[in-house]
């Protein structure tokens, strides 16, 4: 589990950059909206390529803290 989380101007700038779709190669779906059901929403999933902490998920002793 995350011990921190993801400051507003950070996650504000990755929606800017990445235009509202999503950025998983070969998907480029918009993630402001449900595909199947049109609901409007924020559908988006923010992640770290490494853990917050070395015992986490993805941990690593040095690019962890």
């Amino acid at each position: 589990m995350s011990t921190t989380t993801i400051p507003q101007d950070v996650k504000l700038k990755l929606w800017v950059l990445s235009g509202g779709r999503c950025e998983f190669p070969g998907c480029n779906e918009y993630v402001w909206r449900d595909g199947l059901t049109l609901q409007e929403d924020n559908f988006s999933h923010m992640a770290h390529i490494v853990s917050d902490s070395p015992g986490g998920p993805r941990g690593d002793d040095e690019l962890s803290p």
